[in-house]
């Protein structure tokens, strides 16, 4: 729940009613979900030779957002950092990866907050090998 932009705690419907503790000119209300973005496996073709296939490894990214809140990102769904973010901010900023090799250099985005997610874009640093 959101009022005036601001996380509330769960609250329980009774009798088609919802109390809040604070007073607000805009509540938005809904049942809670997890968003998750997995991006297409990461992809480049240079001199006409591509990177499919060959192992990658992802050392950087950095994410921009449009008047967002909280949200995670990572190189899978048990490897994530959080963007902790004050409010609705637009921004940009940059989260390190762990070590390591796979073939598809996924990122992870993941969101559980009420507040809105708009990325405007994903840029990501690699090695291949």
């Amino acid at each position: 729940m959101l009022a005036d932009g601001v996380v509330l705690a769960s609250e329980v419907v009774a009798s088609g009613q919802i109390t809040i503790d604070a007073s607000a000119s805009t509540v938005q209300v809904g049942l809670p979900y997890d968003a998750i973005l997995r991006t297409m496996p990461l992809s480049w073709v240079a001199k006409g030779v591509t990177i499919q296939g060959k192992t990658k490894r992802i050392s950087e990214v950095v994410a921009s957002w449009y008047a967002s809140g909280d949200f995670s990102i990572g190189k899978d769904a048990s490897n994530l950092e959080t963007y902790s973010i004050s409010g609705q901010t637009t921004s940009q900023d940059r989260k390190t990866f762990p070590p390591g090799f796979d073939r598809n250099g996924y990122i992870y985005i993941y969101q559980q907050s009420p507040e809105p997610l708009t990325l405007l874009s994903i840029m990501a640093e690699f090695q291949v090998r």
